[in-house]
């Protein structure tokens, strides 16, 4: 039985109007790996968590998880995925941020009351606890993040999908979340544009074209590659170019 977290083979999905977005995706990630998922718009990013967070099947193709075959099990791949969407508003939608973190619990069957203690105690280790009577409307776009990554981590993930998590942040937010990521000891694929976030935070980059992986590799050695990135419409990071 394998000892990864995760491992992908063959993974295939094409949308119903016939736009093929994954085509004969397979890779590993190891424990506590920091995968940066990086590629052109309409590249297949997103599709590609979707599908490792269950909330799409894939067409072909198998997902283990630590060597257990899950494609079809989008319930147990849920329950070990914990997926942030690129826009936070579409994960939080409770009247206020304690209630939303706390809801992963509640609908598991864990109490209110003991519901409610977990989602204090993890904004709390996110420097968040003040935000956990704010309606999630009054907040800005890091700390909208931040809470919806608190309701996340509650739930005790195995592994952590991200979708540009960087995305519209000031540059002060932008580095707590880049260190909140560094320190929480999780195997986690962060899809992102942010190639210098990329590089300070993420052990392995895999670069996606057209719903296929061309390169896999230390992510200093993929991202400086100046030809190799502009093979698949990229450009170097900031700094470099």
């Amino acid at each position: 039985m394998s000892d990864f977290p995760l491992e992908a083979k063959n993974l295939r999905y094409r949308y119903p109007d016939g736009l093929g977005a994954i085509s004969d995706v397979s890779f590993t990630l190891e424990e506590k790996e920091k995968i940066a998922l990086i590629g052109a718009n309409g590249s297949g990013k997103t599709t590609l968590l979707m599908l490792l967070a269950g909330c799409m099947s894939p067409q072909k193709g198998e997902i283990y998880l630590r060597g257990r075959e899950t494609a079809k099990d989008s319930v147990s791949l849920r329950k070990n995925t914990g997926m942030l969407f690129q826009e936070p508003d579409d994960q939080l939608f409770m009247p206020t941020v304690a209630e939303d973190v706390s809801f992963g619990l509640v609908a598991s069957g864990v109490n209110a009351r003991e519901a409610r203690a977990k989602a204090i105690a993890g904004l709390e280790a996110l420097g968040s606890e003040y935000l956990a009577e704010r309606p999630p409307h009054r907040m800005s776009s890091g700390e909208k993040r931040r809470a919806a990554l608190a309701g996340i981590l509650v739930t005790q993930p195995d592994i952590l999908l991200l979708d540009e998590p960087t995305s519209g942040l000031d540059p002060v937010a932008r580095m707590k979340l880049i260190e909140i990521l560094d320190n929480l000891g999780k195997s986690m694929i962060i899809a992102t544009h942010d190639l210098n976030m990329a590089m300070d935070l993420c052990d392995t980059a895999l670069i996606l074209k057209d719903g296929a992986i061309t390169a896999r590799g230390r992510t200093r050695d993929i991202l400086l590659n100046e030809q190799l990135m502009l093979n698949n419409g990229l450009c170097l990071p900031l700094g470099y170019q």
